[in-house]
């Protein structure tokens, strides 16, 4: 990848070792929060060590972070090491290739983080930063009991008052119970099980703001929260609606959970869950598709948007929650962009990546996020600059351990 913007001026030689910008730490801290997380690592950090100091330090990758967008992880089911990330932008969509070898399917994405199975054992997980390339391998879940089934059922969590990225897993024995388990990256060794005689879903759930959320359990009226700062469960009532409703769907919104209501395939009310630990929702104004049928006749046949087959599948929020994305229910590998904030749209197709029928897609973020593992070896800041090849003058700060 190429950068464009121009973060080194006025460099200076001294004694033929490269100079340091004459710029402020703090002006040169807000150039670096401009630039993709890839650049950042792959070559702002071997500058010089006071380049790498900065975009080394915690409060650096979290501000990063922040202001990081959402980009759509797209991987090939039956290929799985085949992954893409998709970028929306102000007129298109920008789709870049993911370099790191994943060995096996994600099923989870958190703070830039992503959790996957093992491609020839699925009891075996995996956590990775694809950006920063740490990597570690989690105890085997087959060891705990013989009859673990469901091994996809799991999520990654971030606990903000510890600072820790918990794994968590969900599964059934041969009585048909429930079990839930619990690792935090860094600190457990082993599995720790949570006590609970709550029932789940065979579904991967949804994790956002520091809570893991079952949303559709068989024959129950609630959703199934877990708290991960206090490892603790809690059910919040589901909003109802009766049957004037097309689908509804719960997507992640930012750092909160939403839910995406079709009264019918024109109208779609959105509500967020404004208050997880109270079950208080928020409504948003509507998404009104047909009051726009100007904008989309462009995209899709004005004869689909006046027949009942028109459907359409809302199925992930990026830029904070500004941009919708969802396919058109008459083909399966178109996808649409609705920008609510200026009311733009366009199309994309993902087909070429992947097969419709077996195309892995979750929200993910770029990030330098690292997290805590004794498993893995810390980065080091290389010996020789890779700008001009020159000695460091000076010894790097040590990165987070």
């Amino acid at each position: 990848m190429s950068m464009n913007v121009n973060v080194m001026p006025y460099l200076s030689r001294r004694n033929d070792q490269i100079g340091v910008p004459h710029l402020s730490k703090e002006i040169m801290f807000n150039i670096f929060l401009l630039l993709p997380a890839d650049i950042i690592h792959d070559a702002i950090r071997y500058v010089s060590p006071v380049w790498f100091g900065i975009v080394n330090d915690p409060y650096f990758i979290n501000e990063h972070l922040l202001k990081s967008s959402t980009v759509l992880f797209i991987q090939n089911e039956k290929f799985p090491e085949f992954a893409h990330s998709v970028e929306v932008r102000e007129t298109d969509v920008k789709v870049t290739k993911i370099r790191y070898p994943f060995r096996g399917l994600v099923h989870a994405s958190c703070d830039g983080l992503v959790l996957y199975s093992d491609l020839l054992n699925g009891y075996i997980l995996h956590v990775a930063n694809p950006v920063t390339k740490q990597h570690v391998r989690l105890p085997t879940l087959q060891s705990l009991n013989e009859y673990l089934i469901y091994p996809r059922i799991c999520a990654l969590v971030y606990a903000a008052s510890t600072r820790d990225y918990k794994v968590v897993h969900v599964y059934q024995d041969g009585d048909w119970l429930w079990h839930c388990l619990i690792l935090t990256l860094g600190v457990d060794d082993t599995w720790r099980e949570i006590e609970t005689k709550e029932a789940f879903e065979v579904k991967e759930p949804i994790s956002v703001g520091g809570f893991v959320y079952w949303t559709s359990r068989y024959k129950d009226s609630t959703i199934l929260v877990l708290d991960a700062e206090t490892e603790g469960f809690h059910k919040i009532p589901r909003l109802k609606f009766g049957r004037n409703k097309r689908y509804k769907k719960y997507i992640a919104m930012g750092s909160s959970l939403s839910l995406v209501v079709a009264r019918n395939w024109f109208l779609l009310e959105v509500w967020v869950l404004s208050k997880p630990k109270k079950g208080e929702w928020t409504r948003l104004p509507d998404i009104d598709i047909k009051g726009q049928r100007h904008i989309y006749k462009c995209i899709v046949p004005v004869d689909r948007l006046n027949t009942k087959n028109f459907a359409i599948d809302a199925f992930a929020w990026m830029k904070h929650g500004e941009v919708l994305i969802f396919s058109v229910g008459y083909s399966n590998v178109m996808h649409i962009a609705h920008n609510l904030k200026t009311g733009q749209v366009y199309s994309f197709k993902l087909d070429e990546y992947a097969p419709d029928i077996s195309m892995n897609i979750l929200p993910h973020i770029h990030s330098l996020v690292l997290f805590r593992s004794n498993l893995v070896t810390p980065q080091s800041f290389p010996p020789r600059c890779t700008m001009c090849r020159c000695a460091l003058s000076s010894p790097p700060p040590q990165p987070l351990s």
